[in-house]
């Protein structure tokens, strides 16, 4: 599973072929501070878009593949919130958009400040949750 933070440790920005450049320009007219990275399924952009940091993912003939939104945990999604303990500390949640699909992907520490990841699906099923 891709994390936001994973871009964090990259290296190696490149300028994309034009044709997935003038996809990417297409779906996001307005984003801003585009970094973009060469991934194993074709393109990553690194972005800001309406003020919020996103990814896409672009496939080598320039398809989009997925999307990742960060969203301050002050407005994760209604269903976040139940899927964590009452002792659990919300950190980041990440919107990803894939296949049609959305999950949200949540990273939150306890209280003895161990970080995890959760994967939960849209209607607030918990598809993975893992220590990080």
């Amino acid at each position: 599973m891709l994390s936001i933070f994973d871009n964090m440790a990259r290296a190696g920005k490149i300028n994309p072929p034009q044709y997935v450049a003038n996809v990417f320009e297409t779906l996001f007219p307005e984003a801003v501070n585009v970094e973009w990275y060469v991934n194993t399924q074709g393109f990553e952009a690194v972005f800001h878009h309406n003020q919020r940091e996103m990814i896409a993912m672009l496939s080598a003939n320039g398809e989009l593949l997925e999307t990742r939104h960060n969203l301050p945990a002050a407005e994760a999604p209604a269903v976040v919130k139940p899927a964590l303990t009452p002792e659990s500390e919300l950190m980041n949640v990440i919107r990803v958009e894939k296949n049609a699909e959305v999950t949200f992907e949540i990273i939150y520490r306890n209280q003895k400040l161990d970080r995890f990841v959760m994967l939960i699906g849209e209607q607030g099923n918990i598809l993975s949750d893992s220590a990080l």
